[in-house]
């Protein structure tokens, strides 16, 4: 019954941070919280994450760019990996530098 629960709660957080992340952007997407979660949050990820991986500093500006370009906030890039953690694939966050 606890672990009922637990993922019970699990979901309902996940809910709540897709449409706290979907208010954001909801001027610049056409999607609703599923899509935003599948066909969005993947892409997202790898697009604010490329550019650090990649160019390290020099990185910075463009995905500043793109988070400016969807409205998307500090807490918003946090709210971004922790709902794509799921995603396949190794988690990028350990490839970037700690400048």
């Amino acid at each position: 019954f606890p672990q009922v629960l637990g993922q019970t709660s699990k979901k309902n957080k996940c809910d709540n941070l897709l449409k706290e992340l979907l208010n954001h952007m909801i001027i610049h997407v056409n999607a609703d919280k599923r899509q935003l979660g599948m066909e969005y949050l993947p892409l997202l990820k790898r697009k604010l994450h490329t550019p650090l991986t990649d160019k390290e500093a020099d990185g910075v500006p463009e995905v500043l760019n793109l988070m400016a370009e969807y409205d998307l906030q500090r807490e918003d890039w946090d709210t971004i990996m922790e709902l794509s953690t799921f995603s396949p694939g190794v988690n990028p966050s350990t490839l970037l530098s700690t400048w």
